[in-house]
């Protein structure tokens, strides 16, 4: 198979060494956005490649470690932010990259470890069965499994995305996803930060796409509440996402 390299700018950021999949070379790509998760990322990607996934996108988001060397030497693209934008930069830029690289599917995933790769298969093959443009996994199946900062957090995170984005889901901050090309190209977000989550779901509204949801598993680390959404930092994403809902 024939690739080639290129140099891109995605959100006025200059990515080099991306390589490109030759015309026709369709399917899944997988999406990551990481901070500093040189201890995960290799993990992930191994069970990525394990469950048959390896074209895997996973962009750097101006890490302090060498979660770029990981993650290249395991295989990825890694296009890196000089400096660290925040979560929805990050899913965003890995997303775009993977419609540069030809994908018809973009799974969207957390870098931390959280997401299983067995349930990309689930993820897509919701979109593939129902025909829809995209399809959100629920964490929240098994309400007992999630920690209980995240239960309170995901709940009021709901009920503000529904009163304001106009569309009722079970897990709106889940970042495990699967878009058609279609779709992926037409949400567009305003959002750095971990509030993308509800403006893709009111993206979703405006743009008048299909969706569904499917269960998926979580697992929470020991670390969790100090590397991502504890509940402070949950309440100032949420008054973010207030602010962007209503301009």
């Amino acid at each position: 198979m024939h690739t080639y390299t290129m140099a891109v700018a995605v959100n006025n950021t200059c990515l080099s060494g991306v390589t490109a999949m030759p015309a026709g070379a369709l399917g899944v790509v997988v999406a990551i956005g990481a901070l500093n998760e040189a201890e995960s990322i290799a993990a992930v990607l191994e069970d990525l490649t394990t469950h048959g996934y390896d074209r895997v996108v996973v962009c750097d988001d101006g890490s302090r470690d060498n979660t770029s060397e990981i993650a290249r030497s395991a295989g990825a693209i890694v296009p890196r932010h000089l400096l660290n934008r925040g979560a929805g930069a990050a899913s965003r830029t890995a997303v775009e990259i993977a419609l540069l690289l030809g994908a018809d599917i973009v799974v969207t995933m957390d870098a931390d470890g959280q997401h299983l790769a067995k349930d990309i298969r689930a993820l897509v093959g919701e979109l593939v069965s129902q025909n829809v443009d995209l399809v959100f996994g629920n964490r929240m199946h098994i309400p007992a499994r999630v920690p209980r900062v995240r239960r309170v957090y995901n709940r009021f995170a709901n009920l503000l995305t529904h009163a304001l984005g106009g569309i009722r889901l079970s897990d709106t901050q889940s970042g495990f996803r699967a878009y058609s090309a279609d779709a992926a190209r037409q949400i567009k977000l305003r959002s750095s930060g971990y509030e993308y989550c509800s403006e893709i779901a009111r993206e979703v509204r405006r743009q008048k796409l299909s969706y569904s949801q499917v269960p998926v598993e979580a697992v929470y680390h020991q670390f969790y509440g100090s590397r991502g959404q504890n509940l402070y930092n949950g309440f100032k994403t949420a008054w973010r996402l207030f602010m962007r809902l209503i301009n």
